[in-house]
C-alpha cells in the first residue's frame, strides 16, 4: 500500500509527520490506543509531538482512514478502516 497516495486520496496533505505517523497505523491491521501510538513514537524516536499525534488521528478519523471504538471503563480503541 502506497501510504502517500493513501492520504492524498482522502484530501490529506502527506506531510512527514503525517506520513510517519501513517506507517506505523496502517502498517499492519490492528486496533491500538492512542498513548500505545504515542509509546510507539517514542521507542522508535520520532520528533513527533503529542499534539500532533492527537491531530493526526483525529483528521485521519474524520476521513474514515481510523474509527474510534468506545469501550465502557476503558481507554477507547482505534482501529484502520483500509481496505
Amino acid at each position: 500500500m502506497n501510504i502517500e497516495c493513501l492520504l492524498k486520496d482522502n484530501g490529506i496533505t502527506p506531510t512527514k509527520q503525517r506520513l510517519e505517523i501513517a506507517e506505523l497505523i496502517f502498517a499492519k491491521n490492528q486496533h491500538f490506543t492512542a498513548a500505545q501510538l504515542i509509546e510507539k513514537v517514542g521507542d522508535i524516536k520520532l520528533p513527533i509531538s503529542q499534539a500532533t499525534i492527537y491531530n493526526t488521528l483525529c483528521l485521519f478519523e474524520s476521513t474514515g482512514l481510523l474509527k474510534t471504538i468506545d469501550l465502557r471503563n476503558e481507554e477507547s480503541r482505534i482501529t484502520a478502516q483500509v481496505k
